[in-house]
């Protein structure tokens, strides 16, 4: 990888791009959020992953672990909540309103 510089006072600060890839066009919310909190509050850490080429694929694994989290968290709450086949069946608009209530709550 080539690093190219441009000059800012006295000063050469290297240009830094992410590599366009087909995993740079989803972003997520989780993916969102970590990175605006990389690039307020991590700024050494997201210069690291930059400059490594990394920040793409660990904002991807960010991703992905809290989506599979959330999955799991609506999962136990729809069995705690006792919505089940049995209450799909029966009560569709009921079903509709727990599960609609859960997602609230989350988000």
């Amino acid at each position: 990888m080539d690093i190219t510089y441009r000059q800012v006072g006295d000063y050469q600060i290297p240009n830094l791009m992410l590599e366009e890839t087909k995993e740079n066009q989803f972003q997520g919310k989780y993916y969102q959020m970590r990175l605006h909190y990389l690039k307020e509050h991590k700024k050494g850490l997201y210069t690291a992953l930059m400059m490594k080429n990394k920040l793409t694929e660990h904002l991807l694994e960010i991703q992905e672990i809290a989506t599979k989290r959330l999955n799991q968290i609506i999962q136990e709450l729809m069995m705690k909540e006792q919505i089940t086949e049995e209450l799909k069946k029966k009560n569709l608009k009921q079903k509709s309103k727990k599960i609609q209530l859960i997602h609230i709550c989350l988000n």
